[in-house]
């Protein structure tokens, strides 16, 4: 499975750096590997997807997954899920097949709602913060080395859920994260329309105020296509009201830098859904993975956030 990653990197080339105010990304091209998959948010929008809570009473910590599709429907690790009881982000990147019903690992964004406001969830093309991306994913990787679960820590989800609220100026009657991303859809939007995905773009690394925030990758150009808007959504998040570099990136190299972070501590664990959850950890570094059968499906990889 790790081999799938490796060969995708060896397939890589970098594109033009491209700059928005404080965020700098450099587009990643590559040919199509790995599987054929729908992703959430349009797959809920044609009604070729359902997500629901997994009963009448619910559970916070899972959410039920149905794939009405032919193709594989993949889940994207921090995507944000609106309604039933309470609003959810996935733990974790997962590959729900055709016809599946799947129950998924998730944590809770609204901390002052549970009751149903609607039967089932819907999307509105976000993925949350990628400083909040960055600190759960370190915390489901300790999880799934120490307990094989994909458990976020809910408490500390709640914690910055409150901080990024406070941050954004917001005040939420329910403490939802949704509302401090309604507040900054319209700056988060310049960066969407400044930034388009390129034909041929499986990913790309991202700079904020010039020190690399991440990089993302995923198998197929058109799966990139269609999530390329809320990946770079959850950098803008973070990019508004940060100040832009003068200097250089660093590092300059961003895939050099990754194939470097591939390098520390690998754990593999059976995905929920299809193929391996692969998470790679070093002291500065945390990286997410999920490998199909027929090759990567989607990565992350993050820079650690400071104690």
């Amino acid at each position: 499975m790790f081999d799938a990653i490796l060969d995708h990197l060896d397939s890589l080339t970098v594109g033009e750096p491209e700059e928005h105010e404080a965020l700098r990304l450099q587009p990643l091209f590559a040919p199509a590997t790995g599987p054929e998959v729908h992703t959430l948010t349009e797959a809920l929008g044609r009604g070729d997807a359902e997500v629901t809570e997994v009963s009448e009473s619910g559970r916070v910590p899972e959410l039920l997954v149905h794939n009405k599709a032919a193709r594989a429907l993949l889940l994207l690790d921090g995507e944000e899920l609106v309604g039933a009881k309470q609003n959810r982000i996935l733990n974790a990147s997962i590959l729900v097949g055709s016809g599946v019903r799947l129950q998924v690992p998730v944590s809770c964004i609204e901390r002052g709602r549970w009751r149903r406001t609607s039967h089932a969830f819907a999307s509105r093309g976000r993925v949350m913060p990628s400083s909040m991306r960055s600190s759960k994913a370190t915390r489901v990787s300790r999880s799934l080395r120490g307990t094989g679960r994909f458990d976020a820590d809910q408490g500390t989800v709640w914690q910055e859920v409150t901080e990024f609220n406070r941050t954004m100026g917001v005040r939420s009657r329910t403490d939802a994260l949704s509302d401090a991303l309604d507040a900054a859809e319209e700056r988060m939007q310049r960066y969407v329309a400044s930034l388009p995905p390129r034909p041929g773009q499986v990913g790309m690394a991202v700079w904020l105020g010039g020190r690399l925030a991440g990089v993302e990758l995923m198998g197929r150009p058109e799966a990139w296509a269609a999530a390329h808007e809320r990946l770079l959504r959850s950098y803008a998040a973070d990019a508004i009201g940060a100040e832009a570099s003068p200097g250089p990136p660093d590092p300059e190299d961003a895939v050099a830098f990754l194939r470097s972070a591939l390098r520390g501590e690998r754990t593999e664990t059976p995905s929920p859904g299809q193929g391996t959850d692969v998470r790679v950890e070093t002291g500065t570094t945390s990286v997410a993975a999920l490998v199909a059968p027929a090759g990567l499906a989607c990565l992350t990889l993050f820079l650690k956030r400071a104690a």
